[in-house]
């Protein structure tokens, strides 16, 4: 299962610690891609007697973001080794590597 971040980098900060008078965004909505393409995210201006502003999750039941795109991943530990060698010598066999004609 595939799990994606919610939060758009340009969220405003979520959390004020009024001891170092500072901001920042701890708090995270992740969830599977088929609900978070459905999920908005909206944050009440207003702290309300907390550190941290209202957060609002809506899920819609249709969709309205862009599809995540899911970048290809490779498990190198589960590699074939000796499969991968035979295959490149194989396949390096057929390599003209005696002429010199270059394209």
């Amino acid at each position: 299962m595939n799990l994606i971040l919610i939060n758009e980098p340009e969220d405003p900060p979520s959390y004020y610690s009024r001891s170092w008078m500072s901001t920042s965004i701890p708090d995270l909505a992740i969830a599977s891609e088929d609900i978070a393409l459905k999920t908005s995210r909206e944050m009440n201006s207003q702290l309300g007697g907390s550190d941290h502003r209202q957060i609002i999750l809506s899920v819609d039941s249709i969709g309205s973001r862009e599809p995540a795109s899911i970048v290809t991943r490779w498990n190198y530990r589960k590699a074939n080794r000796n499969l991968y060698t035979f295959l490149t010598n194989e396949m390096s066999k057929k390599i003209n590597a005696c002429s010199t004609e270059v394209d």
